[in-house]
């Protein structure tokens, strides 16, 4: 039985043959049109997609599941979180700034951008969410400050400073030794060729800014181009360009990095 299939075929294979021979003109000069038609029937038709979850069926209880999700918690996916650590908390905050109004600005690349102390209301009622005894404490110390700080707003000079600090000597210097090691901190810098501003806060908080004090965290839910070979990577590309084209580089006491799915999976 399979020797007269393999007849047949053989009789169809040699009559396909010869039948392409007699009209070989009228084929050669068909299979340019027939190509030209293929051609922009796959142009707009197919698509390529890099979202892999795209290749399981929506149909599938799980996936729908899944999807519902996703929709009604949409920054739980497909995140890029910006990290930022600075020498000091003021230029960590000013880091954060930057970065946030550049990519709010940037709405064809960036969804959302979620900035925690970062803002008109932060900056209104960011003093609301520190603990009592802290609060206290820190306006206890701003109080006793407030004439020297009056003074160097006044003045706001390296002479108004040696002004402040000549006002504040009690004689033996030890009320000044924690401002001057700042100072010196500075200056030292400087002269390695760093930029490390005097941390000021430190004076109002009594301690040095460290861990959480210098670090900021950013989340950002980009928008991912699946046609792209590699989805989230302009995003990416963005972000490292306004840190750059702003001075936030770690050359100037500022450090970003990228973390979160997005950037994790483009790094795959």
């Amino acid at each position: 039985m399979s020797d007269g299939k393999g007849k047949r075929l053989e009789r169809w294979l040699l009559a396909w043959s010869r039948a392409v021979r007699r009209r070989a003109p009228v084929i050669v000069s068909g299979i340019p049109v027939v190509v030209a038609a293929l051609g922009w029937y796959a142009a707009g038709t197919l698509r390529v997609s890099t979202d892999t979850s795209s290749l399981v069926s929506d149909d599938l209880p799980y996936r729908q599941i899944y999807n519902e999700y996703r929709a009604a918690f949409p920054g739980s996916t497909d995140r890029l979180v910006v990290v930022i650590e600075a020498r000091t908390a003021a230029l960590a905050d000013h880091a954060a700034r930057v970065l946030t109004a550049g990519m709010r600005a940037d709405t064809g690349l960036f969804e959302s951008v979620y900035a925690p102390g970062v803002g008109a209301f932060w900056d209104r009622a960011g003093l609301l969410f520190i603990p009592t005894d802290t609060l206290r404490s820190l306006v206890d110390r701003v109080e006793a400050a407030a004439p020297l700080l009056r003074d160097l707003e006044a003045d706001p000079t390296l002479g108004g400073l040696a002004g402040v600090l000549d006002a504040s000597d009690d004689g033996d210097g030890r009320d000044l030794a924690p401002v001057l090691g700042l100072l010196a901190a500075t200056v030292n810098a400087a002269s390695a060729g760093r930029v490390e501003p005097v941390p000021w806060s430190a004076l109002v908080r009594g301690r040095l800014p460290a861990g959480s004090d210098l670090r900021r965290v950013l989340t950002v839910i980009p928008r991912l181009a699946f046609d792209n070979r590699v989805p989230g990577v302009e995003a990416i590309e963005r972000v490292r360009e306004i840190a750059s084209s702003n001075g936030l580089v770690e050359r100037r006491g500022v450090r970003v990095r990228l973390t979160g799915s997005v950037a994790i999976e483009a790094d795959e």
